[in-house]
């Protein structure tokens, strides 16, 4: 988001929640060519505008989850605990592999675990 921000807007400074140990997000937006400043603390939503972000953010991922159950035909779960690596086995025997690549987030374990499976 940040990047696709960046290429509509003039952006010099961007703050992030802290997920992982390692520089992820500072990371990839390096290796598209971004000088943005890049700040990134646990619980960053204590920032007013990240806390806005984050709401939207996840109203737009429900939203977009929803889409796609209703699309496929099978209530999606949300998460990434084992009711999601129970439908991506269940969705895989019905719609085959590459099901997985239209409704999942691929550099997440449970997609990795699922086409191990395959």
């Amino acid at each position: 988001m940040i990047e696709n921000a960046a290429e509509q807007n003039t952006i010099d400074l961007a703050i992030s929640d802290k997920f992982s140990k390692n520089d992820t997000v500072g990371k990839a937006l390096m290796s598209r060519g971004k000088e943005i400043r890049l700040i990134q603390e646990v619980r960053a939503e204590a920032n007013l505008p990240v806390a806005a972000a984050s709401i939207v953010a996840r109203a737009a991922f429900v939203e977009h989850m929803t889409k796609l159950s209703e699309q496929y035909g099978y209530k999606l779960p949300l998460g990434a605990g084992a009711p999601v690596d129970k439908a991506a086995r269940e969705l895989v025997a019905k719609l085959g592999p590459a099901i997985l690549d239209k409704i999942s987030k691929t550099h997440f374990k449970n997609y990795q675990r699922a086409i191990t499976l395959i």
